[in-house]
């Protein structure tokens, strides 16, 4: 989710770093009066733990702000050009965490939806400069990630999150994680990686680091498109997202007949550790619109839109083909070729297979 909310933002370039530092405790100058200290000493330990940082090269918006203020809604369900259109979004962050904290712009957000700490709120902003000259602490973690500086008053065009592992049982989720339980999460990020950047709109790069316990970064795998192919690919892109979008934005029952089509060759490098291991060399197809009235009806209906997409590994040999809703699918879910398939298919909530009509047994 966090890879398709970046991709959403038209951000190119995607970073997590499992990060095992261990910090110094949380002031209680950051916190409300109306905190008790029990609760007080509950963010310091959430806050001061290990954690998940992901980085991406697009600004937060004040719109995103708002959308994820609430655990149940997302703006970008109005929107059917985006990916995250399922209703959980950003929200899915919470079975790691319950004190996600957002960096970006002039902005440092803290959300905290139990409204345990900031009493009737979910959440608190401060604008940079007034952490550096109020709480300096706070922006310690983030110190030399992807070119920010705890003296910075502004972190143009990019951002940062930051999700402390939950280290007890809370009301938002009984789930415990620690840095094993994490490493193993993204060891499956891993396991996909010929396959995340395929059907992406934007994003071109993803990378893992870790950041020991002694504060040294070490890179752990990367997957990313060729340099000799990244500025065309992007190009592409873009293109073909500038012409779905002055397309499709208006009512889609009135487009009916109207398609977008493009035809994608690029590679896929691949580093372990910090050294190149694989290539994969993609041919991809995507067509947006159809001439069938009734599907532009349903599209509409849905607010969704009739996007799909094919592609094929030119250097690899499959024995059938992975189910993508952008990003793959569950291996469980095959399409019945050696091909690829994309599409906005209806998904279960937390993404984890296809959903089927209960009686016919048929995909939505």
């Amino acid at each position: 989710e966090i890879i398709q909310n970046a991709d959403d933002a038209c951000a190119t370039e995607v970073k997590f770093y499992l990060d095992c530092r261990v910090l110094q405790t949380l002031p209680p100058s950051l916190l409300s009066v109306v905190c008790s200290e029990a609760n007080q000493e509950v963010l310091s330990q959430q806050f001061t733990g290990p954690a998940l940082l992901s980085y991406n090269n697009a600004p937060f918006r004040k719109e995103d702000r708002e959308s994820i203020q609430s655990l149940q809604q997302s703006g970008k369900a109005k929107n059917p050009h985006k990916v995250g259109k399922f209703g959980i979004g950003f929200n899915s962050v919470y079975h790691i965490t319950d004190l996600p904290v957002i960096l970006s712009q002039d902005y440092c957000g803290f959300l905290e939806p139990q409204e345990s700490v900031w009493k009737g709120e979910s959440g608190k902003g401060y604008y940079l400069e007034n952490l550096i000259d109020e709480c300096p602490e706070v922006l310690e973690p983030f110190d030399g990630i992807c070119g920010f500086s705890k003296e910075s008053t502004q972190y143009n065009n990019n951002t940062l999150f930051r999700f402390p592992l939950r280290n007890k049982a809370s009301k938002l989720s009984s789930e415990v994680y620690d840095i094993d339980r994490l490493h193993k999460l993204l060891e499956s990020l891993k396991e996909e990686a010929q396959y995340l950047l395929v059907f992406l709109r934007s994003v071109c790069s993803i990378e893992i680091f870790k950041i020991t316990e002694s504060n040294v970064t070490e890179p752990l795998f990367k997957v990313s498109v060729s340099e000799a192919d990244f500025g065309s690919r992007l190009k592409q892109q873009r293109r073909l997202v500038s012409q779905v979008e002055s397309i499709f934005l208006g009512e889609l029952s009135r487009t009916v007949g109207q398609l977008v089509n493009d035809t994608s060759h690029f590679h896929i490098h691949i580093s372990i550790n910090g050294r190149f291991t694989s290539e994969h060399e993609w041919l991809v197809v995507n067509q947006v619109g159809s001439k069938d009235d009734e599907v532009m009806h349903l599209a509409e209906k849905q607010r969704v839109l009739p996007w799909v997409g094919a592609a094929v590994d030119l250097k690899t040999s499959c024995s059938a083909g992975r189910i993508f809703c952008v990003l793959p699918l569950p291996v469980e879910d095959r399409a019945p070729m050696c091909i690829h398939v994309n599409g906005t298919f209806a998904v279960s909530s937390n993404r984890r297979s296809l959903q089927w009509e209960a009686t016919r047994k048929e995909r939505r």
